[in-house]
């Protein structure tokens, strides 16, 4: 195989394109990722499906589909989400991490604080991967 296993894979899938974002936090925080399908038109006109891929670049968090039970991982784990689903990241595990993720003020706006980042969550090349839907 030339240039490498995931230059193969990347070849294999046909990729139209790709969205690259990180996330920089501080203790106690949470991050949630809505359903691809629920923003694909948005950031990908056109395309039909994707896939997102993410590294844990720094520090350690957990992360859960949306109603599953959650996952550890720690920097350098990887994790992927192929079917786009809805998922949350957290610092802390939390039972009501769900919840948390969606505190907003009255009138919808959502709840930030801002703190020194202590970890980072970076993509793996590509984040979100768009097949070449034909």
């Amino acid at each position: 195989m030339s240039g490498g296993v995931l230059s193969d894979m990347l070849r294999a899938v046909r990729l139209r394109g790709a969205v690259f974002y990180s996330i920089e936090a501080a203790e106690p925080w949470v991050a949630e990722a809505p359903a691809t399908c629920e923003i694909l038109p948005a950031i990908m006109p056109g395309v039909e499906q994707i896939t997102e891929r993410q590294v844990i670049a720094e520090g350690s968090c957990w992360a859960a589909i949306v109603g599953e039970p959650p996952v550890r991982l720690e920097q350098g784990d990887v994790i992927l989400f192929p079917q786009g689903d809805s998922h949350v990241w957290v610092s802390v595990f939390l039972r009501s991490a769900v919840d948390e993720s969606n505190r907003r003020r009255p009138g919808g706006e959502a709840v930030h604080e801002s703190r020194p980042p202590v970890g980072r969550i970076a993509p793996l090349v590509p984040v979100r991967a768009c097949p070449n839907v034909a």
